[in-house]
């Protein structure tokens, strides 16, 4: 038995487990689901997944509940994307831990000086007077995870879901990592290079919104989901300048007034179908928005709130694809002069269609199924 425990707080965590869970049935293994639950319980029943929903209160009471659901069902290994109960809980129910929710914020990244500076100071000595260069190097050799602790991010084995072309790695500097500081992970623990892991949703397209896709352009779709609603208003009032039409994912966001002749919201969008009609995205700059718009050969504008939304948009950035504009900017006339450009000129359409093959050819969900089943199958199991 494998056991999917899906953040259902995010929405590209609990997508991505489902992609997951897929392509291990269809590769025959036999896969529970369970959750502490959350707003995006509902794409389970969706999906027709059984799954047991497991008990809440604090940190240590969560973990005892999912370590004793994962004995009761005989688990052989725990998947994961950012459900941080899975950490202790795997250990204490002596199963391996496959972590997919790292995304490219991995050690190799920082290990090689690659991750960009955050748009904020991040509260390095004499960080105002030093050389940009420098401050790279420094802020590179400071991190040491996603919440400076590389055992919540990574398990004992984790899944990088990119593709080479974006990451500047190879395969072999992925998956031929070893931790160069082993007490700061768990011990024997690896990365594997499986690409991307879509987080198509099974959704339908609103007959409103076929029909604004259909008519004439630009069209701006603009999907920033990991945020509050604030920023999705100020990134809408700088879009509007541009004449386009914008079409709005609002999720969970109150977006209440948003709305008019020029601005269409939805709650939630099939991205997949989506994408590949418009003429620029704008996104936060998660992982899974990052791939949708790229396999789509759709250039976008990234306005990353965290170290790992930074981190995806620079590469894509590097790859001539896309431009960061910094969160606190996106009311301003530099949201609005970075999507113009993006619009009428051709080259971060050309740089995201140098993407397209790479990403829509990865096959990201089947990678992962065949590592997640090779570990199930080996155990290496953990002191309980």
């Amino acid at each position: 038995m494998i056991c999917l425990l899906p953040n259902c707080h995010s929405l590209s965590g609990t997508s991505r487990m489902l992609a997951i869970h897929g392509a291990l049935r269809e590769r025959g293994a036999e896969v529970g689901v369970a959750t502490h639950g959350g707003p995006y319980e509902w794409l389970l029943r969706g999906g027709g997944i059984d799954y047991a929903l497991l008990g809440g209160g604090d940190p240590p009471a969560q973990e005892a509940a999912a370590a004793e659901h994962l004995r009761a069902i005989g688990a052989r290994a725990v998947v994961t994307g950012r459900t941080l109960t899975a950490h202790r809980a795997s250990r204490l129910a002596g199963i391996p831990l496959v972590s997919a929710g790292a995304g490219s914020w991995v050690p190799p990244m920082w290990e090689r000086g690659l991750l960009p500076l955050p748009f904020e100071p991040v509260g390095m000595p004499f960080e105002r007077w030093l050389p940009r260069p420098l401050r790279r190097r420094m802020f590179n050799r400071r991190v040491t995870g996603t919440t400076g602790d590389p055992a919540l991010a990574l398990g004992d084995l984790t899944l990088v879901t990119d593709v080479k072309e974006l990451l500047g790695i190879t395969g072999t500097g992925i998956d031929g990592w070893r931790p160069r500081d082993p007490a700061l992970y768990r011990e024997g623990a690896r990365l594997k290079l499986v690409g991307p892991i879509p987080g198509d949703l099974d959704v339908p397209m609103p007959g409103r919104v076929e029909r604004l896709l259909a008519g004439p352009g630009p069209i701006v779709y603009v999907a920033i989901t990991s945020t509050g609603p604030a920023l999705v208003r100020s990134a809408v009032g700088a879009l509007r300048p541009l004449g386009a039409r914008i079409l709005v994912a609002a999720t969970v966001h109150d977006l209440a007034g948003l709305e008019d002749d020029q601005v269409a919201v939805e709650a939630v969008l099939p991205s997949r179908f989506v994408m590949p009609q418009v003429d620029l995205a704008v996104i936060a700059g998660g992982q899974g928005s990052v791939h949708t718009a790229l396999a789509a050969g759709v250039p976008f504008v990234g306005l990353p709130v965290g170290p790992e939304q930074r981190l995806n948009v620079a590469l894509a950035e590097r790859a001539g694809a896309a431009e960061a504009v910094a969160p606190h900017l996106a009311g301003s006339p530099e949201l609005t002069r970075t999507a113009r450009e993006l619009i009428t000129g051709p080259r971060h359409r050309v740089g995201a269609e140098r993407l397209r093959a790479a990403l829509a050819s990865a096959d990201g969900p089947g990678r992962a199924a065949a590592a997640i089943i090779g570990v199930a199958s080996g155990v290496a199991v953990h002191p309980g």
